[in-house]
């Protein structure tokens, strides 16, 4: 009886085990099919099996980021609001508001440090 009580807790952590696995493939393929469309629209560029930001649209992210600063937007709302409407740009009229939440969640991850402090240097001009 005493190897039964043992076993359990492993195939429950087992099964955890595999759930999160699966939880972070389907993440994976998801952000994956994100990073391909969004290349499609020319967010985004690959090489070398690597994908990174176009200037084009890190260019119009800081265009409307110092737009937004000029107009008083808080500091806060800045990045977000400027990456949120770049993509509505580079999208047009195929995309709708909830399309555009999980794409920008992906640029920020590979942006925000560096768009900070661009955007802080080009704020002095």
């Amino acid at each position: 009886m005493a190897n039964k009580r043992q076993n359990k807790p492993k195939t429950e952590k087992n099964e955890k085990d595999e759930y999160i696995d699966f939880l972070e493939e389907t993440l994976s393929e998801f952000t994956l099919a994100f990073l391909l469309d969004m290349e499609r629209h020319g967010i985004f560029s690959s090489a070398n099996d690597e994908f990174i930001i176009t200037d084009k649209f890190m260019d119009k992210v800081v265009n409307l980021a110092l737009e937004n600063i000029s107009k008083g937007m808080e500091a806060d709302d800045v990045i977000g609001e400027s990456i949120y409407n770049a993509i509505k740009d580079f999208y047009g009229e195929e995309i709708t508001e909830d399309e555009i939440y999980p794409r920008a969640d992906i640029v920020l991850s590979f942006v925000l440090d560096n768009l900070e402090e661009i955007i802080k240097e080009n704020a002095g001009k």
